[in-house]
């Protein structure tokens, strides 16, 4: 049967009444939007854009047994049809399970829209806090023209994130931009992104130019050498989810770093110096 679901101006919490994977547009049909509308869960987020009348974000589908949060401009009351109205057929959300498992300590989430200027091979946006724990991710994708990402940020905290850009070889490239997390705040619109550009670099292009790591893939070890004399401080290597499996305090040119107790795949390398400026490179261990 169809429910009727009461909606007041600002953020509302509720679980709909489904039993199956169901797409905004349709559990949502009723709804009467304004611009700017968000509807989030704790993963994913859309917002509703009034040029194309669309609902535009990583949320696509609307899951059973999850709440979401939908903050209105207009307070109202929309009839939420029974899923036997719809189709047989829904869609899925993805959601990657281990980043399920690494946001799931955060109580609090924030939404960002980003426009991305730079290489064509970008191709997802991150963020990091400072001790380099993931705490966003989205992929890059083409819309209206623009490359956007809309991601996800989470925190039990009012702190200071940073950007990062990622290409097809996995190489990060971190930005001089900043964040500071806002719980339920969304930044930026579908009209006026917020604008990362790849050439806002941070200090790293300045540091460490000349950096070799090898081997490449390694088994047991890893030589840094910074190739230009200059000192490495401290070497932090995080896996692909940002989770540091290997931490050193070291003040030389020449590191030597054994890696016995890491697993094989696919690794980041922090190498920071003594004015905390720093730069990241990617490793493989191999069996």
């Amino acid at each position: 049967r169809n429910v009727n679901i009461s909606i007041e101006s600002g953020w509302n919490w509720f679980a709909f009444p489904i039993h199956r994977n169901i797409s905004v547009a349709d559990a949502l049909a009723f709804f009467e939007p304004t611009d700017g509308d968000v509807i989030k869960d704790q993963f994913n987020f859309a917002i509703y854009d009034a040029n194309s009348k669309e609902w535009t974000g990583t949320l696509r589908y609307f899951q059973a047994n999850r709440g979401y949060m939908l903050r209105a401009a207009k307070a109202q009351t929309f009839n939420y049809p029974s899923t036997n109205n719809f189709g047989k057929s829904g869609g899925s959300q993805d959601t990657v399970n281990e980043l399920v498992t690494i946001f799931a300590e955060y109580q609090n989430t924030m939404g960002i829209i980003a426009e991305i200027h730079g290489s064509e091979t970008l191709k997802q946006v991150k963020i990091y806090d400072a001790n380099n724990n993931l705490r966003g991710v989205s992929r890059i994708e083409e819309l209206n023209g623009k490359k956007l990402a809309f991601i996800n940020v989470f925190s039990n905290e009012n702190e200071t994130l940073s950007y990062r850009l990622v290409d097809d070889l996995d190489k990060e490239v971190n930005l001089s931009e900043n964040v500071t997390f806002v719980e339920n705040a969304v930044l930026g619109t579908l009209k006026e992104p917020v604008q990362l550009n790849q050439k806002a670099l941070s200090t790293e292009n300045l540091i460490f130019k000349s950096i070799t790591l090898y081997p490449n893939p390694f088994t047991s070890e890893i030589i840094i050498n910074s190739g230009d004399g200059s000192s490495i401080s401290k070497v932090i290597v995080y896996n692909t989810l940002g989770k540091t499996v290997l931490e050193q305090i070291v003040n030389s040119d020449v590191v030597k770093l054994n890696t016995d107790r890491i697993a094989a795949g696919v690794y980041m390398v922090k190498l920071i110096n003594d004015k905390g400026n720093f730069v990241t490179k990617k490793v493989v261990k191999t069996e």
